[in-house]
């Protein structure tokens, strides 16, 4: 990342979890790419994604923007393309670029309420 920051997200919901932040990001960006970041294998529909078995998934703006990210790496000019997913069985975290217009910052923050409100157990809305 360029000037990355991590936002931690405590839950214990593991893959819903994974699935929800996904889910955000196809509403911020409709044309989305995802990455399964330990395999390399690249998911243009949000259907195809192993969330089970997932553990870290890049997602990108859209194909251009992941095949940019490809040829050049971490350059100055993709800067808030690109959202970094890893999930434990304890937390979500969420890295993001240094965010000038403030769409990550309400993005993590979307995520976030939205894992509160219901993954809070790790199931919607039940309770261990």
């Amino acid at each position: 990342m360029i000037g990355g920051e991590d936002f931690t997200i405590p839950t214990t919901a593991g893959p819903a979890a994974l699935d929800m932040a996904v889910r955000h990001i196809r509403l911020l960006w409709p044309s989305a790419v995802f990455e399964n970041a330990e395999t390399g294998k690249m998911f243009e529909r949000y259907s195809l994604i192993p969330f089970a078995t997932s553990r870290e998934i890049l997602a990108y703006k859209n194909k251009a923007i992941a095949h940019k990210w490809d040829e050049l790496g971490a350059d100055e000019s993709l800067i808030g393309t690109m959202v970094h997913l890893l999930i434990s069985s304890q937390t979500l975290t969420i890295v993001v670029d240094r965010d000038v217009a403030g769409e990550m910052k309400s993005l993590v923050d979307d995520i976030k309420a939205d894992i509160e409100r219901n993954l809070p157990y790790g199931g919607f809305g039940i309770a261990a």
